[in-house]
């Protein structure tokens, strides 16, 4: 009764090979990674978004800056008055020895 019963193999560990990556096609060549690329990569990104950044907000300052200038009103002399009586008869405000225009 003693019966030899063939078992076939399913699948040998020496003819499995690792599946690579279909992300990239193949090209032949290693994926060679560089630190010191991404650190360029990294500081060109910092320093353009930093000169990106100052741009706009100096841009808006000066904006800020203009637009505040034109609201502001600045008092004129009135040419040929010298007395404060005269100044204000005539609608002026004596301010430092010149009459200013109201």
């Amino acid at each position: 009764m003693n019966q030899r019963v063939n078992i076939p193999k399913v699948l040998s560990t020496t003819n499995i090979t690792p599946r690579k990556s279909m992300r990239f096609p193949p090209s032949g060549k290693e994926l060679n990674f560089s630190a010191l690329f991404a650190i360029k990569c990294v500081s060109f990104t910092f320093f353009f978004g930093t000169l990106i950044f100052c741009g706009f907000y100096i841009g808006s300052f000066m904006i800020s800056y203009v637009t505040s200038n034109l609201n502001t009103i600045t008092p004129t002399s009135m040419v040929g008055i010298k007395d404060q009586k005269e100044c204000q008869n005539s609608g002026g405000i004596w301010s430092n020895t010149q009459c200013l225009e109201n």
